[in-house]
């Protein structure tokens, strides 16, 4: 807390009156000294991992954007500074926070909903799966075994070889992921984080391509298939539309999924290949929507690499 001074403790008393009441003792008690962790609860494996990659990133100054990232979800200051502006910019009435906005169906029968169009995947909901995180087995702390420029050879996929697009399917979205080999998927550990934009987790599931692709280490519950193809596959996402309250106090939108894939490895705790769809601070994104009927085949273009996969 040494950059939070006392002008910018005048700044945020009154944002902290306007708080609700659970979130306020919150910040209270960091204000007088209290860690983020007795907070928010003590970092997972994933963030301590994700904090590595942070500090790799900065030496090497290869990707601002992922920094700023890492280091708001990953530093009492930023978190401090983003529930500020937070707190602001809606006094404001202004966008605090990217925002993913997708369109949920009435529903008439116990039935899903599969009109629409054919899938016109948005550009600006479309990454590739781009940075790699690898932590080799052995005594200490794992963040201090993760494995610098890992080689290709230990990672699930190459980097860049699979691609990650959210749409809209029977009236809930959904998560296609396209790659450039037949059958990437088959033997891995798929893992889907629904977050909002300070990255506290809404819908957190996985899919396990073979069985203990998952290390048995994995929370959240089992992923659907939707859309099965040799170098396609979708998946849902348990996520409501709108605002919705946070076990923390407060309320947050959706704003990114981030995508991982796994792969057991021998001599290594963790060998994946990661990467996000996410919203920009301000933006808000509607969630294109596509229909077919079960059984039918449907495409996915997403520029870089496409492919096709029967609906289920």
């Amino acid at each position: 807390m040494m950059m939070f001074g006392p002008d910018e403790q005048d700044r945020f008393a009154p944002i902290l009156d306007r708080m609700p009441a659970e979130m306020r003792v919150v910040w209270e008690d960091l204000l007088a000294g209290g860690k983020a962790s007795e907070a928010f609860g003590p970092l997972t494996l994933d963030e301590q991992l994700d904090e590595a990659q942070m500090v790799q990133d900065l030496d090497e100054a290869r990707d601002q954007r992922r920094i700023y990232l890492a280091l708001g979800a990953l530093t009492l200051v930023v978190i401090v500074g983003g529930v500020v502006a937070a707190f602001v910019a809606l006094s404001e009435d202004e966008p605090v926070a990217g925002t993913i906005v997708f369109e949920e169906l009435a529903v008439q029968s116990d039935e899903p909903v599969r009109d629409g169009p054919p899938p016109e995947p948005s550009e600006a909901l479309t990454s590739s799966l781009d940075f790699a995180l690898v932590v080799q087995e052995g005594e200490g702390e794992q963040i201090e075994r993760v494995v610098n420029d890992p080689s290709p050879r230990l990672l699930p996929v190459a980097l860049d070889s699979v691609w990650a697009t959210v749409m809209t399917y029977a009236g809930s979205p959904q998560v296609v992921l396209v790659g450039s080999d037949d059958g990437w998927y088959e033997d891995l550990c798929v893992l889907l984080t629904a977050t909002t934009a300070d990255l506290r987790p809404i819908d957190v599931a996985y899919h396990e391509g073979a069985d203990g692709a998952c290390q048995d280490e994995v929370l959240g519950r089992p992923l659907t298939v939707w859309c099965l193809g040799e170098r396609v596959v979708m998946y849902d996402l348990d996520v409501r539309p709108g605002s919705f309250d946070l076990a923390e106090g407060g309320s947050g939108t959706w704003s990114s999924v981030r995508v991982q894939l796994r792969t057991p490895l021998d001599g290594y705790d963790l060998a994946s290949v990661r990467g996000s769809v996410e919203v920009d601070q301000g933006q808000k994104l509607e969630v294109p929507i596509f229909g077919g009927d079960e059984g039918s085949e449907v495409n996915f273009d997403l520029g870089e690499t496409s492919g096709s996969c029967t609906l289920l």
